[in-house]
């Protein structure tokens, strides 16, 4: 099967969880209804190994391939909480965690659909409070890079100014590199 394919296929159901993230705002560490949402999601597809309130609302999802032993973990993360707007004290995700979301819920039933051709295991980890405190490092110290170890981690940031297909690795930036791929 074609990637289009797969994303058409997945297009429907990503076009309601955006929706309800997006309708659904919650501020950091109390983002509640997103991680039921998120949660419930997960198990519809198949997850069973699932680890809730990790620092009050992370959730942290692991997938084992069928021939998960002495191969590498790999981690996806999303960020799940929304921003406080200054001007209106409005909850908003105008950082596109909404986006996150959704990409990460997609690429979980991705997964699930093709454990029998994992070759490894996955930890798909939301995390909470990105805007607020940082929730990355409670999280970690919350062993979500653990049980079984991470190898390698991965995350998305969504970056409306950027032209359509063009990805942009932050650490390039980093480095002083201002160049989209």
């Amino acid at each position: 099967m074609k990637i289009e394919e797969v994303v058409n296929n997945l297009k429907p159901q990503m076009l309601k969880d955006k929706q309800y993230l997006w309708n659904n705002p919650e501020e950091g560490l109390k983002e509640y209804k997103t991680s039921s949402y998120i949660k419930n999601r997960l198990i519809d597809m198949g997850y069973t190994d699932i680890n809730t309130n990790i620092y009050e609302t992370g959730i942290v999802a692991t997938l084992k391939g069928e021939n998960s032993k002495n191969n590498p973990c790999i981690l996806f993360r999303s960020d799940i909480d929304a921003v406080v707007m200054d001007d209106t004290g409005r909850l908003k995700h105008t950082c596109g965690h909404d986006a996150h979301m959704t990409i990460l819920l997609s690429l979980a039933q991705l997964l699930i659909d093709n454990k029998s051709k994992l070759k490894g295991t996955v930890k798909l980890l939301f995390q909470p409070d990105e805007e607020g405190n940082g929730g990355a490092s409670p999280m970690i110290e919350n062993n979500a890079l653990e049980n079984p170890k991470v190898d390698k981690a991965f995350a998305i940031h969504v970056w409306s100014e950027l032209k359509e297909d063009t990805i942009r690795n932050k650490a390039w930036t980093s480095y002083g590199f201002n160049r989209s791929i």
